[in-house]
């Protein structure tokens, strides 16, 4: 049940940023994927530690590792 209210919430963050982003600036939008990628990740990390269920901790650590090397590229992006 856990897994899925944290999907929920994955799935508006992810919504709500791709809903703004014809309204925001290439900056305001990288911060803004970034949140969402907390909003991701953090979750993910609390899934694979925390979970005793095989199937949850997998999809923590694919939540992770999933959404953690989009952000570096952003980063990077966000830089130039």
């Amino acid at each position: 049940m856990k897994l899925l209210v944290v999907s929920a919430l994955t799935a508006l963050v992810v919504t709500s940023v791709a809903w703004s982003a014809d309204r925001l600036t290439p900056n305001e939008f990288v911060m803004k994927a970034s949140e969402a990628r907390t909003a991701e990740v953090e979750p993910g990390k609390l899934a694979a530690l925390k979970s005793n269920a095989p199937e949850a901790k997998a999809f923590g650590e694919r939540m992770v590792a999933d959404h953690t090397m989009p952000s570096e590229l952003g980063a990077a992006h966000a830089a130039h």
